[in-house]
């Protein structure tokens, strides 16, 4: 799970915030994983999805909601932007 929340979820953040997704598509990325995790034997069709995406700090295991994930990176990319002291977006900023 560790390798999937750095590797694969990572690609899908870095679109968060520039691309539009619907939550269809979202819970389409969210059920193909479930179903890949299903088919390699890393996922019990009967599980509890919920526990999927508990932490595992809690005993879980501690995979990322694409959905959740999209949404909070959406959250944060304009307070990111509106004190970022890079200068690169301090001049795309500009008006």
């Amino acid at each position: 799970m560790r390798a999937i929340n750095t590797y694969a979820v990572s690609v899908v953040r870095c679109t968060a915030g520039i691309v539009n997704w619907t939550r269809e598509e979202l819970d389409t990325i969210d059920k193909r994983s479930r179903k890949m995790f299903t088919a390699h034997g890393r996922f019990h069709p009967k599980y509890d999805v919920d526990r999927l995406y508990t932490q595992r700090i809690v005993g879980d295991r501690g995979n990322m909601s694409i959905e959740d994930l999209v949404r909070k990176e959406e959250i944060h990319l304009p307070q990111y932007v509106t004190f970022s002291t890079d200068k690169l977006i301090q001049t795309v900023k500009k008006p």
